[in-house]
């Protein structure tokens, strides 16, 4: 898809409100893709891959692998263009062993619990942990073993 054709239907999508996630997985749509556009990059720091679904009330990316960052060094990462009217959530489930866990990852402008990571360009980072979930709390990466803040817990099932 050309990248005239992709802000077309990007544009479509915000007239009529709907939230549009795009799995960025070639540079195309990245080189594409505006600055202010924000996402949500995970990171697997476990030695096992993580199985996630992650999905809004408009769009489900289906089942994906999240592999471990220190063999692969590769965090699961999609782009975002939300609702303007600031209504989009992003939920995400994972199963790793006999664990699973649901997680919002990303909040639009509306909800009084909005993450601040969703409204700063450079989108929401997360941690998958053996004790759980992390999520960065600030965009300065030049310090991140004191940015990230534990979030949850995973559930045994």
């Amino acid at each position: 898809m050309s990248c005239t054709r992709f802000w077309a239907a990007v544009a479509l999508a915000f007239a009529i409100g709907v939230a549009v996630i795009v799995i960025v997985s070639t540079g195309h749509v990245a080189v594409c893709a505006a600055s202010e556009i924000n996402g949500v990059t995970i990171y697997n720091y476990l030695n096992d891959p993580v199985s996630t679904n992650c999905q809004s009330d408009q769009a489900d990316l289906g089942v994906a692998v999240v592999l471990p960052q220190k063999i692969y060094n590769s965090p699961y990462h999609f782009v975002i263009y939300p609702s303007p009217f600031g209504t989009t959530l992003i939920y995400c489930q994972f199963y790793w062993r006999q664990f699973y866990q649901e997680l919002l990852v990303w909040t639009g402008s509306n909800y009084t619990n909005q993450y601040p990571c969703a409204s700063e360009s450079a989108g929401c980072f997360w941690k998958i942990e053996t004790r759980g979930f992390s999520m960065m709390q600030t965009q300065d990466t030049s310090n991140i073993a004191e940015t990230w803040v534990f979030m949850k817990s995973w559930n045994q099932g």
